[in-house]
C-alpha cells in the first residue's frame, strides 16, 4: 500500500498540473488525475492480509538481524577478553 503513495512530492508541479493530459488512463480508471496524492479506496482484504504478513515478516528479519549482529559482537568482544 505505502509504494501506492510513494511517489507523492516527488513529481515536479508542472506534471502533476498536467497528469490528466499526460495519463489519461487514470480517469478511464476511475481515479482523479488531479488528486495528489490519489484516493485509490478501500483495499482488498488479501491485500491487507498480504500488506500485515509482509509488515510481520519484515520486523521479524530486521529483530533477528539485529540479535544476530549483537551477539556476534558480543562473542567477539568475549573471546578479545580471554585472549588478552
Amino acid at each position: 500500500m505505502e509504494a501506492l503513495s510513494k511517489w507523492v512530492g516527488k513529481i515536479p508541479a508542472d506534471v502533476v498540473r498536467d497528469m490528466a493530459v499526460i495519463a489519461p488512463m487514470l480517469s478511464r480508471l476511475g481515479y482523479d488525475p488531479h488528486a495528489n496524492p490519489p484516493n485509490y479506496g478501500r483495499p482488498d482484504p488479501k491485500v491487507l492480509d498480504n500488506t500485515r504478513r509482509d509488515t510481520e515478516q519484515q520486523e521479524r528479519k530486521s529483530w533477528t538481524s539485529s540479535h544476530i549482529s549483537a551477539s556476534a559482537f558480543q562473542r567477539s568482544h568475549d573471546h578479545s577478553l580471554h585472549h588478552q
